[in-house]
């Protein structure tokens, strides 16, 4: 067992417990085994990083290989590496990755892992204050990162999606079971404008796409009972105006006009053509936990979205969008007679006349949002627990299909 200790000026080293039970511990005569390098900021004398060892077996090399949280002499922050033969005796191989941009403080909690001789190095990438309680606006990083290569101790290049998820999700751990890689992380949950408590995701699956790329994706339990709520079948929405904050009117099948230029619904296709804001709304509202999604086509520069957690007006909720004028995917919450509250967006390759898939698992506060299968925005926001499920346009030529929405009604608790 690798852990982290402290002396009383809070300089950090790394040490090591064995067992022959898991029960009952000892530490090794020679500890700690890694600490601060020469080339790391010990001279500093107090809080100095060597910690979240991370230990992979690198049987291709014959070796072990311990990666850890450090800080360079010159205070860029970095991922330390040992190695070993036998677990006991490490010998100092410097910095692995050393980040260049200083907006960066700290990348933290190392993870491995190697697939078909090319190599993943997870880590968070944090940019702030030490401590927690601190305002969010304070960071410039809270994110889970990678980095990829041929090389287990170097030559690490940034993919093309190196930030896997931002703002206020760290601590990604990759275990492997049946030859499948699962991602746990720890959701932070901001309380009062504060960084506060944090919460274990539940875990995904990481899948490992051709381009040397990855990808994560939903992970959902066999015994979870999924209870379908709707699929396909719109007959029943309404139409929702909320600037006369009235009942909305309904244009099913049976009494849909065809001169109704907001919202019409062909077959299983529910086409939107809302030069301004136009929301239609579902008939029945849902519980706690559940999953909905849709696929949306847009024609023009338009601002598409499902709709969580409403009121029947749609006067307040949530808004999952997809902003084709600026690229962006985001998550609004929405209070009546404001303006819509960004929660969190992210930058998105959104292609006007493509279909793309949009998936909401909401589980308490907390929201996984998934963009054409994989996880792009985590989020803890509790104002809303429940309610209507909807769409949303704003701008002509938004076409919704497959729509589908299913109640997870014996979810685990967390």
């Amino acid at each position: 067992m690798f852990y982290t200790g402290v002396d009383g000026r809070i300089n950090q080293k790394i040490g090591m417990a064995t067992s022959a039970d898991l029960f009952q511990w000892e530490k090794v005569p020679d500890n700690p085994i890694v600490g601060p390098r020469p080339w790391s900021d010990r001279a500093r004398g107090e809080r100095v990083a060597c910690r979240d060892p991370m230990v992979f077996k690198d049987e291709a090399n014959g070796r072990y290989l311990i990666y850890y949280t450090a800080t360079t002499e010159d205070g860029r922050a970095c991922i330390g590496l040992a190695e070993s033969q036998n677990l006991k005796l490490w010998a100092d191989r410097g910095p692995t990755y050393i980040e260049e941009d200083r907006s960066y403080n700290r990348l933290e909690s190392a993870y491995l892992c190697e697939r078909g001789g090319r190599y993943y190095l997870f880590y968070s990438g944090k940019g702030g204050p030490n401590t927690m309680g601190s305002d969010p606006k304070s960071f410039a990083h809270f994110e889970i990162n990678y980095l990829t290569s041929d090389d287990p101790t170097g030559r690490w290049v940034k993919p093309k999606n190196h930030v896997l998820l931002e703002q206020w999700c760290c601590a990604s751990e990759h275990p492997v079971f049946d030859g499948t890689t699962y991602m746990f992380y720890l959701v932070y949950e901001m309380i009062d404008g504060r960084w506060r408590g944090s919460t274990l995701s539940d875990p995904k699956r990481i899948a490992w796409l051709d381009d040397g790329t990855i990808e994560i994706n939903e992970c959902v339990r066999d015994d979870v009972y999924r209870r379908s709520v709707f699929r396909g079948n719109c007959s029943e929405w309404v139409r929702s105006d909320d600037s006369s904050n009235r009942k909305g009117d309904h244009i099913g099948f049976r009494d849909r006009h065809e001169d109704d230029s907001a919202w019409r619904v062909v077959g299983g296709r529910i086409d939107a053509h809302c030069g301004d804001d136009g929301y239609f709304m579902s008939p029945e509202s849902v519980g706690r936990s559940f999953a909905y999604e849709a696929e949306i086509l847009a024609e023009s520069d338009s601002v598409a979205s499902l709709v969580i957690r409403s009121n029947r007006h749609a006067s307040s909720g949530y808004l999952v969008s997809l902003d084709y004028v600026r690229g962006k995917m985001g998550i609004y919450k929405r209070s009546h007679g404001e303006p819509n509250q960004l929660i969190q967006e992210r930058s998105a390759d959104l292609v006007r006349g493509k279909t793309h898939k949009v998936r909401v698992v909401v589980d308490g506060e907390f929201f996984e949002i998934y963009l054409d299968g994989g996880l792009s925005i985590v989020r803890a926001d509790a104002t809303y627990g429940e309610g209507y499920l909807g769409l949303h346009s704003c701008g002509p030529g938004v076409h919704f299909s497959g729509l589908r929405a299913e109640e997870f009604v014996n979810a685990p608790a967390r």
